[in-house]
This record gives C-alpha cells, structure tokens and sequence, in this order.
C-alpha cells in the first residue's frame, strides 16, 4: 500500500467517523482501514446510516449491520448450529443456570446476564471457565437466531468453589438477526437463551489429565418487542 493510498483511506475513514457520530451517534461498533476498503461495522438497528454511507463513499466502504453485510445478501443464512441441550453437571457435581438483567428488550439491542455454576459435590473444585456470549434459538431450537454483534471478550476465569458456592460468569446477548430473513433485526417474539459454556476441570479432579467440557445452559427466555426508532 502505497503511502498516498494510505493517507487517502485514512481520510475517508475520517469523514466516515464524522458522518456517523452526525447521524447516528453511537451506532458504530468498530472502523478499520483495510487494503481495498474501509471496513465499518455498524449497531443492527444503523440500516439508515449504513444507506447513507454507501451512497456518499461507494466501493470504498465495506460495511456490515449488525451480523450481516450491507446490502443485505438474500442468501445469508445463520451457519451456527447449537449443539442439542445437554446435562450441565460436569462430573455430576457442576450445575449451571442462567440470571438475566432482563427478560424483555426491544429488537436492536442487547442485555447482559450471568451464568451461575454451582459445586454440587462435597469438596472443593478448581476449574476454569468461559461463557461470554449468549445465543437467542426458538425455544428448543438447534439454530442460532438472534446475536450480538459486537465484540465479545472470552478469556477464561478461574474458579475455586468450595461445596455449595456459586461462581459467575458474566455473558451479553444480542438481538441482530442471523437467519435468513431479508432483516437485520431480530423479529419480535418469545426466544430462548442459549449460553455455551468452556469448562477445564483442573488435572486433580480428573485422574491426572484436564478435561475439557464444552457444556450448554438453556433455561432462560426473552420477549423480543418493536425496535427502537
């Protein structure tokens, strides 16, 4: 990249930056400069801003809404398959379920919640676990359907939970449509939350070697209302 290329994409990204935070504040997730185009990712709820981007900067805009690209590709479709549910009791002594921040929020946004795992057993465990982000599936669905888009955090937390303690596992779910729907919101509705959870059982609970348990927790909805305008 040459460095007269480079300074040109670095003021289209600018005057991108500036037309956003005019028309929409707060709908940009993430802009980066990148060989061929600037790549802007937007809030699922920005179709507007990202129209008006397309018709002021072009081909030199790579812009994507929520989960999907923009223009909508009427052949998008969700490629993440949950994993049919599963027990949530590692080794008989893990049980996990889920707290939300809310139960209802409208199409566009997004909510928090926690995942609970709670020692079961009679001594003391140590693990480490992950569980950032939450999925939106009908109720006893196999297909992802709704999401965040933003980005997510995933590192591992370690835990030491003596019997009958509770860890916690902070998550965020997203409301930005993945099915194959001509849409970038998810449509308003009953959905069940799905959050998966990455277990490493430490070596002393397991016969010397860590086990990796990918676990799955489903026991928690959301009404989905009319998005924000």
């Amino acid at each position: 990249m040459s460095k007269e290329y480079a300074k040109e994409m670095e003021a289209i990204k600018s005057e991108v930056m500036e037309l956003a935070g005019r028309l929409a504040p707060g709908s940009l997730l993430s802009i980066g400069a990148g060989k061929e185009a600037i790549t802007v990712r937007l809030k699922p709820n920005a179709a507007e801003l990202a129209e008006k981007l397309k018709e002021s900067f072009g081909a030199t805009v790579d812009i994507t809404v929520g989960c999907k690209k923009f223009p909508l590709d009427v052949h998008f479709a969700s490629r993440l398959t949950l994993h049919p549910p599963q027990v949530v009791d590692a080794l008989s002594i893990l049980h996990a379920s889920i707290a939300m921040t809310s139960t209802r929020l409208p199409s566009g946004t997004s909510t928090t919640g926690r995942t609970l795992i709670e020692n079961m057993g009679n001594t003391c465990l140590l693990f480490d676990a992950s569980a950032p982000v939450g999925w939106l599936s009908e109720p006893g669905g196999s297909v992802a359907l709704g999401g965040h888009a933003g980005k997510i955090a995933a590192s591992l937390q370690h835990m030491k939970l003596e019997p009958g303690a509770v860890g916690e596992l902070s998550f965020i779910v997203g409301t930005a449509d993945l099915g194959p729907s001509v849409s970038f919101l998810l449509s308003p509705g009953h959905y069940e939350v799905v959050v998966p959870v990455h277990v490493i059982m430490s070596s002393e609970h397991t016969e010397g070697v860590p086990r990796v348990m990918d676990l799955q927790v489903r026991d928690c909805y959301l009404s989905i209302s009319d998005p924000l305008r």
